[in-house]
């Protein structure tokens, strides 16, 4: 048998498991200055131990009693915390609205064709609300506007919300279920987007814009934030 490059990890320090693991078969990114590869390499940080060079070394260095795992052309990466979780609010964003994001439909016209369904299956006069739309990785225009959303019903207020939580986009009939004019004015630090003739799109920056609207949504006025925090966490759980 050929002697293949592979990568150890101890968890030992401060866990009760003693747990050893040898990897082989991928790339083991460390965040060190120096990928583990052929070449014996060995870095410590805090309770986790990298080995890394053939074999055997590595073998060495885990011990008898490692746990193999082949990552089959893998790479492995460092365990990441998200710093940036907005978790109340997405919590309520998340009882309230439908996901439409990268993960379900890969495009605009997907999102769209739910929108449709959706609308065939929702009483007339009830709200359509979802989130995560992201045309940064989803195909299609840059934006929703008046031109794509109000084609998908003009008797249901439409808002999606983008990925970003700093852009939404809605339907007419979302915009004069809420009593926004076409003159409206942009508030501080946020804008209602128009096109080059003056009129609104139905694309909106910032919430101080968009919360005029979203905040006539029935659902989000009787969402209760505790028990949305509670179910969301049992997801991530």
């Amino acid at each position: 048998m050929m002697d293949t490059p592979g990568h150890a990890l101890n968890w030992s320090a401060g866990n009760s498991l003693n747990r050893r693991n040898f990897l082989k078969g991928g790339v083991a990114l460390t965040c060190a200055s120096t990928l583990l590869g052929a070449t014996a390499h060995a870095q410590e940080a805090e309770s986790l131990v990298f080995s890394g060079g053939t074999k055997a070394d590595v073998l060495k260095a885990a011990g008898a009693d490692a746990k193999m795992i082949d990552l089959a052309g893998r790479t492995m990466l460092p365990g990441f915390i998200d710093p940036h979780t907005h978790v109340v609010a997405g919590a309520v964003v998340d009882a309230v609205m439908d996901y439409v994001g990268m993960a379900r439909f890969a495009s605009a016209a997907e999102v769209l064709n739910h929108l449709r369904d959706k609308a065939k299956s929702t009483p007339a006069g009830e709200w359509i609300v979802v989130r995560n739309f992201d045309p940064a990785v989803q195909t299609g225009p840059d934006a929703l506007t008046f031109a794509e959303l109000d084609p998908v019903s003009t008797k249901h207020p439409i808002f999606v919300l983008n990925a970003s939580g700093h852009l939404a986009y809605a339907n007419s009939k979302a915009f004069a279920v809420a009593g926004i004019p076409a003159d409206v004015e942009n508030p501080p630090g946020a804008e209602f987007v128009r096109d080059a003739d003056g009129k609104l799109t139905g694309f909106m920056k910032n919430n101080t814009a968009y919360l005029q609207i979203l905040n006539k949504y029935p659902a989000l006025a009787t969402a209760e934030p505790s028990e949305a925090l509670i179910d969301l966490l049992k997801k991530w759980s």
